[in-house]
């Protein structure tokens, strides 16, 4: 745990989070509309293309063809692609008005709004893609289960497809692995680091095959995952983070402010209002 208080912690990771597109064959059916590539990622301009055509009334019921973020899934997830902080690590200082990677990903979230339909603020806190109204959307392996109910046969017209990336040949989101750390004032070091390299052993080999692994393919525990495309989860390379990440970003809450884009505010203004309050924000937190 920064031995050398430069900073930084020394851990070994075990666990990563990955994510795909989830997609509900169903819904493309109900539209006209063909899958996914099973293997090749889509652009993010792809997707936003098939959300429009999929966000319509089939038969009395309002579809939407993409849901971007609800608690259990994550908007920020496009964002996480560029690798970026938001505040300068040193001093805290509020870089978004000045990214155009932030910008990049502002302008998508407002083109996604900007498909009629596609956005219900009074359905914010609800998972329309698990009541089967939402085409898309974006989470990690585990979806399958906790997310959409872990009944196989609920689940059946449902699968995953690649990440979407920004440009082909892209890279996927930061992967934020699950690391153990040995406390540098603690009095068993030696059999701390025995424990950690014993759960390592078991939890760093692939997915599919490690008998221990909720997702592998011979696990009778998990019924759930049979025959889907779960290969896709961890078949892509994910951007590489800052080489020193920003402790100050928790206070800038870009994720929480989203909606506001779909109420006609301006991204120059979003940003700059976002930029104000995070700097009080920073600031107060300095002082403390």
């Amino acid at each position: 745990m920064d031995p050398e208080g430069k900073g930084q912690l020394i851990s070994l990771p075990t666990l990563v989070d990955t994510a795909g597109l989830f997609y509900n064959k169903e819904i493309f059916d109900i539209f006209g509309v063909p899958y996914p590539d099973p293997e090749r990622p889509m652009t993010w301009e792809e997707v936003r293309e098939l959300a429009a055509k999929m966000t319509g009334q089939r038969n009395g019921v309002d579809y939407r063809g993409f849901e971007l973020g609800l608690g259990i899934k994550d908007a920020s997830l496009p964002l996480k692609e560029f690798g970026i902080n938001l505040t300068d690590p040193e001093t805290g200082e509020v870089l978004i008005t000045d990214s155009p990677e932030v910008r990049q990903y502002l302008e998508f979230i407002q083109q996604l709004y900007n498909i009629p339909g596609l956005y219900d603020p009074e359905a914010e806190d609800t998972d329309k893609f698990a009541e089967k109204t939402a085409a898309m959307t974006v989470s990690w392996p585990a979806y399958f289960r906790w997310g959409l109910g872990g009944v196989p046969e609920d689940i059946k017209m449902i699968d995953a497809a690649p990440i979407p990336v920004w440009e082909e040949g892209g890279k996927g989101p930061l992967n934020y692995s699950h690391p153990y750390v040995l406390n540098k004032y603690g009095e068993n070091k030696d059999d701390g680091f025995q424990v950690i390299l014993a759960i390592a052993k078991v939890y760093n080999r692939d997915p599919l095959t490690n008998p221990y692994s909720e997702f592998s393919e011979t696990h009778e525990n998990y019924p759930i995952y049979e025959g889907k495309n779960m290969k896709v989860f961890w078949n892509y390379d994910g951007a590489l983070p800052p080489s020193r990440l920003s402790k100050w970003d928790e206070y800038v809450n870009l994720g929480e402010d989203l909606h506001k884009l779909s109420e006609g505010l301006d991204i120059n203004e979003f940003l700059r209002i976002l930029k104000e309050e995070s700097e009080i924000k920073i600031e107060e937190e300095k002082l403390e």
